[in-house]
């Protein structure tokens, strides 16, 4: 989050930027935030449009996209990962999310659960709706999560700073090793955790006492 201040001490709203391939949805959410504290809608986008050009426009806090189970949030995704911008993703299919920062709920959520979402993820929190927050959480009955192989010490340090949100080439600098080996690294984490994303494998690692 930029904390932008405001002319006193307190920090002004989030500012977000709206994308959706659907101009009902845009012009919903974006009525629906104008009634919310805390929430600066600054622009809206269509998902077919150049994102970057947008962000560089409006300078957003989060992007919040809404997609249908046609679409394919993923280069998008991407892209926002590599600039270091939090994601809320709208959608009923759910996504790989591979940083904290990001959130996913259901494209029926209230509009206060939004409001609470973005305000969190623009903090670099994890979001995620709850029926997928108790997936995470609850294995399947018998079934042992502890790691077949457990994780190298370089492994566990790697996994510490994908916790806390670090990018591959800030993982990188901070231990002093190429991006290809951080990539390395996390690919091992992933399979010895079972997990899909970086986001969940942070969760695992959490509940394992990891980190």
């Amino acid at each position: 989050m930029s904390n932008r201040m405001s002319s006193g001490s307190e920090i002004e709203a989030v500012w977000v930027l709206i994308v959706s391939a659907d101009s009902l949805a845009r012009t919903s959410l974006e009525a629906s935030f104008s009634r919310l504290e805390g929430i600066r809608v600054v622009g809206v986008a269509n998902l077919d449009d150049a994102l970057s050009a947008a962000i560089d426009a409006f300078q957003p806090d989060v992007v919040l996209i809404e997609t249908d189970e046609s679409a394919d949030s993923s280069s998008l995704h991407e892209l926002l990962v590599e600039l270091n911008l939090p994601l809320l993703l709208l959608s009923d299919q759910r996504p790989d999310l591979d940083s904290p920062g990001d959130g996913w709920l259901s494209r029926g959520s209230h509009p206060e659960q939004i409001r609470a979402a973005l305000l969190a993820i623009a903090h670099g929190l994890i979001v995620l709706d709850k029926e997928q927050y108790e997936a995470f959480l609850t294995p399947p009955i018998g079934t042992d999560e502890t790691p077949v192989d457990p994780l190298t010490p370089r492994e566990l340090e790697v996994l510490q700073l994908v916790a806390e949100g670090l990018t591959n080439r800030a993982i990188a600098f901070q231990l002093g090793i190429s991006e290809f080996t951080v990539k390395f690294h996390i690919n091992a984490i992933l399979t010895k955790l079972d997990a899909q994303s970086r986001t969940e494998a942070s969760i695992k690692a959490a509940r394992l006492g990891l980190i």
